[in-house]
């Protein structure tokens, strides 16, 4: 089993209409050891109102 935390830093939308969130990813495993700390990047597409994509990619 892991521990996660995602944290928001930033949202904004796209001028091709998709909301982008740029995300702190912290992973530990359950004796609190780091396994990810990182920032990735949440782009969500919409369709009739609704969430009809997720692409998460890694921001280096």
């Amino acid at each position: 089993m892991l521990n996660s935390n995602f944290e928001p830093t930033n949202i904004q939308a796209s001028d091709t209409g998709h909301i982008i969130v740029d995300v702190h990813q912290i992973v530990k495993d359950w004796n609190g050891c780091m396994i990810a700390d990182l920032m990735v990047q949440y782009m969500y597409s919409f369709k009739v109102g609704l969430i009809k994509t997720i692409d998460i990619k890694n921001v280096l």
